[in-house]
């Protein structure tokens, strides 16, 4: 039990190779999912980094499990960050240097605390995460335009800072208001929650970053940043990278790994995931999870020399092949490429143009669809954090008749899409809001598809014409020839993202509903496009 500050008592577990307290450099992992639990197999993953040279140390944070304290997300990792590093740098097991790794809550718990700058901090391996975690999306907010409120703004905080215990239940989505199923959790399970209330209904400033405005204020540190290209909290990440990328020494800090897995760590195209493996199954996933992070902190925290440590590595995926797709490495985020443009046509076409070449200048035209509350475009995944274990019924989804699409001719060679993919256009809607979700769809000879990029944008006042740029985050992917790029419009992915009910009333808590008609613009030189980056020349059917 690590005292804190205020004296609060962490539970801690340490793990040293066969009981050896000699000193030597140690990984920390602070989690709110129980340190000791199956959840995450916290033993395991110390079974491997022992063997690998290190000490490691596991902490449940604040309230959570063994950990005394008060139980709210987010506010207090910064400072019980700091003081079990400064703890353990006084161990004599510890030899001064600490690094910091984990995935999700416990990949925030580390930006958390490498903004404190407590000196023995020498790197951190976020994965899957973004200092944004502490930042929800929600229907509150007064900006012209965000992105769509995601449901676990709500619903995480209630599954795992609710109680001492972490609780799994879900919202009655049949039933509105929303908020009904909500209050009724709160009421079975203590009465209040703080951590809700401090977002609903209306969002109250944390003290997330304590010692700095920003995160990346901080000194920099040595970071490897794991990203996933069908991780649902990517979004997150490549903030962070954009942002660290700015400032010139957290630029030159910087690792990255991009990887074709969701947020699982299920990775495409391994015909061995499994939702729920066994130890087993756990220590042959381990390597290939935890393998690149070892490289990196025997690089900065040992000093080994013979490591290659490049700035990029990435993965280039193909829906549909066995393996994991191609490694390739760069010295910059994103490589070079050539910018191609996907214009929508009236006739559900798309046509793509070469940045620099004369825009399309066919008339400028307006096409629809309808936005149902009570007839939502499902989200396909069942579990959208594991997409890739189990992607559901995309197809499904795409024949939903609140969906619009633009389809190309078929590409003549493979293709490959690295970088950033952005949407640009033109909406307005009947009514008083509008939710535009965009996806960039592989479409094969069978007419099967697979996603290549998402992005979405709430428009917080749609009743007249809004010119949007939607981000798509970034994507690593390969179209093989024959196939088609589909583009998709619609207004809900329901219910990874909370639906608008159509009639300006807060979603959460409204009852009525609206059906809206939603509109883009078409043709001409403000008509819907998608903007990405190939690495090589395109030719498409007999078009140039």
């Amino acid at each position: 039990m690590v005292r804190m500050r205020d004296g609060v008592r962490l539970a801690t577990d340490v793990y040293l190779p066969d009981g050896d307290c000699s000193p030597g450099p140690v990984l920390l992992t602070r989690l709110p999912y129980d340190k000791s639990g199956a959840f995450t197999p916290i033993a395991l993953f110390a079974e491997y980094f022992i063997a690998r040279g290190y000490r490691v140390v596991a902490q449940d944070v604040r309230g959570k499990f063994r950990s005394e304290g008060e139980r709210q997300i987010l506010v207090h990792e910064a400072d019980d960050g700091y003081d079990t590093i400064d703890w353990i740098s006084r161990q004599q097991w510890c030899n001064g240097d600490v690094a910091m790794w984990g995935n999700s809550y416990y990949g925030f718990t580390q930006l958390a605390a490498m903004t404190t700058q407590h000196p023995a901090l020498k790197a951190i391996a976020p994965r899957l995460t973004g200092t944004q975690l502490g930042q929800p999306r929600l229907a509150s907010s007064t900006d012209v335009t965000r992105r769509v409120e995601w449901a676990e703004t709500y619903l995480y905080p209630l599954s795992f800072f609710h109680d001492n215990d972490n609780l799994f239940w879900s919202v009655d989505w049949q039933t509105r208001p929303y908020l009904a199923s909500i209050e009724a959790f709160i009421a079975a399970n203590g009465g209040s929650s703080r951590s809700f209330d401090q977002w609903y209904p209306r969002a109250h400033p944390l003290p997330v970053y304590r010692s700095v405005a920003h995160p990346f204020d901080a000194r920099a540190i040595p970071t490897l940043y794991t990203i996933g290209w069908w991780d649902n909290c990517a979004p997150w990440s490549w903030h962070d990278v954009e942002a660290m990328s700015e400032r010139a020494a957290w630029r030159d800090a910087l690792h990255i790994v991009i990887e074709p897995i969701d947020h699982y760590s299920h990775e495409l195209g391994d015909p061995n995931a499994v939702e729920y493996p066994t130890v087993d199954q756990w220590r042959a996933r381990i390597p290939r999870i935890l393998g690149p992070s070892a490289d990196f902190f025997d690089v900065y925290l040992r000093g080994v020399k013979d490591i290659r440590l490049p700035r990029v590595r990435y993965t280039v995926a193909r829906a549909g092949d066995q393996g994991r797709g191609d490694l390739r490495e760069s010295d910059v985020w994103p490589p070079v490429g050539e910018e191609v443009r996907l214009v929508a046509t009236q006739d559900s076409a798309l046509v793509l143009e070469r940045t620099g070449t004369v825009p399309s200048t066919s008339q400028e035209s307006t096409r629809q669809w309808i936005h149902d509350p009570d007839d939502l475009v499902p989200t396909p995944a069942p579990n959208p954090f594991k997409s890739i274990l189990d992607p559901g019924d995309t197809e499904r989804a795409s024949r939903h008749p609140g969906v619009l699409s633009f389809r190309s001719e078929p590409l003549l060679e493979d293709v490959e899409i690295v970088g950033k993919v952005q949407a640009g256009g033109c909406f307005r809607s009947t009514g008083p809001s509008m939710d535009v979700f965009v996806r960039l769809m592989d479409v094969d000879e069978t007419g099967a598809r697979f996603r290549i990029a998402r992005g979405d944008i709430h428009i917080v006042d749609s009743t007249s014409e809004t010119s949007v740029e939607i981000t798509m985050d970034y994507a690593g992917y390969l179209v093989r020839a024959g196939h088609h790029l589909e583009v998709e419009l619609a207004s809900s992915d329901f219910p990874e993202f909370v639906p608008l009910p159509g009639t300006g009333a807060d979603p959460w808590a409204a009852v009525e509903t609206a059906l809206n008609t939603q509109r883009v613009l078409v043709g001409g030189r403000r008509g819907f496009s998608v903007t990405m980056t190939t690495t090589q020349s395109i030719r498409e059917g007999d078009s140039t």
